[in-house]
C-alpha cells in the first residue's frame, strides 16, 4: 500500500521482468542473481529503518539500492556482457 492505493500491481511487473531477464542471462553468461527493486527518489522515507522488501522485490530509495546492489553483487560479473544479452534479446525502450 502507497496512502491508501493498492500497488500490488507494481511490485506483480518487476516480478514479471525479472522473469524476463533471467532466462536470458542464464543463456549468455551463466546463472547470476537477479535481483527486482522499486526505487523512489522523492519519497518521505523515515530517518530510521524505510526501505523493504515484499515478495522478493527491494523497496528503497538511491543511496540504498546502491549499498544494495554491491552487497549481493558477484565478486567477478562481465558486465557488459550482461548488457550486450540484454540488447540482443529485448527490444530498445
Amino acid at each position: 500500500m502507497v496512502g491508501r492505493r493498492d500497488c500490488t500491481k507494481i511490485v506483480d511487473g518487476v516480478l514479471k521482468q525479472m522473469d524476463v531477464v533471467r532466462p536470458i542471462l542464464r543463456e549468455f553468461v551463466g546463472d547470476v542473481p537477479v535481483t527486482g527493486a522499486l526505487c523512489f527518489v522523492d519519497a518521505d522515507w523515515p530517518l530510521i529503518g524505510g526501505s523493504f522488501a515484499t515478495r522478493g522485490v527491494h523497496v528503497l530509495w538511491p543511496k540504498r539500492l546502491v549499498k544494495q546492489l554491491n552487497s549481493e553483487a558477484p565478486a567477478v560479473l562481465d558486465v557488459a556482457a550482461v548488457r550486450a544479452a540484454l540488447a540482443a534479446r529485448l527490444p530498445a525502450a
